[in-house]
């Protein structure tokens, strides 16, 4: 499903939100634009982040915080 996401530079982008089931473990993901999101704000492996969740007029939204 397309969701909105507020990323740390306050931009926001529309990204793809699935559910991947992998044997018994199911993962929830960002796909599609994730990788313009990780190069716009300087994401590098090992940062943490914290990603809410809020819904604006019934629409999925995600905030990323670093």
């Amino acid at each position: 499903m397309q969701v909105c996401l507020l990323d740390p530079s306050l931009k926001q982008t529309s990204i793809t939100f699935n559910k991947w089931v992998i044997g018994n473990t199911s993962l929830y993901v960002l796909t599609s634009t994730w990788n313009s999101v990780v190069k716009n704000n300087q994401l590098e492996k090992g940062d943490m982040v914290q990603l809410w969740s809020f819904q604006v007029n019934s629409l999925l939204c995600f905030a990323l915080f670093k």
